[in-house]
């Protein structure tokens, strides 16, 4: 038997100190195709905020933030229109609930981003078919000893133990 495990990375992918590196921005594992589809969604807009706020935010106005002139790509204009998609989203769903993996990718002169998600199969965890049994515990007032020794005994290392070397010896 098997089981469907959810697995969504978010890594960027741009110029720092004359070279290009590529950096995981984060991950998560999860048995709900829709805590990853929100995930992804959060990590898109935590990028999109981060490489520029969006239009409109109070702190940003004036000349602080400059709009990305037309025909130039804009990463986080794409990752925020694939947030607000319905049918990108729906899209999405349909695609992992058929075993597929969804992917974003977007790129401007800031870095490339990619948002994965993609379904795993694993094997189910096996469990026994009865819970182990254990010999059932015998009261005090049975046995007819002290109580504390009974407690003693049930608590005591087994006899094969007793002549064992201590590693610490």
């Amino acid at each position: 038997m098997t089981h469907t495990v959810y697995t969504a990375t978010v890594i960027g992918e741009g110029p720092a100190n004359g070279r290009s590196v590529r950096v995981v921005l984060g991950t998560l594992k999860t048995i709900s195709p829709k805590l990853a589809l929100r995930w992804l969604r959060g990590q898109a807009h935590r990028i999109a905020d981060r490489l520029d706020p969006a239009p409109g935010t109070p702190w940003a106005v004036g000349s602080i933030v400059r709009r990305v002139p037309a025909g130039l790509p804009d990463a986080p204009d794409e990752l925020r229109r694939w947030c607000d998609d319905v049918d990108a989203q729906r899209a999405a769903w349909q695609q992992l609930m058929h075993g597929m993996p969804v992917t974003v990718n977007v790129a401007d002169h800031t870095g490339r981003y990619s948002l994965t998600v993609w379904p795993v199969k694993t094997p189910s965890p096996s469990r026994p078919a009865s819970p182990p049994e254990f010999p059932p515990r015998s009261s005090a007032a049975e046995s007819q000893e002290d109580p504390a020794q009974a407690e003693l005994a049930r608590c005591s290392l087994p006899a094969a133990w007793a002549d064992a070397p201590h590693p610490h010896d």
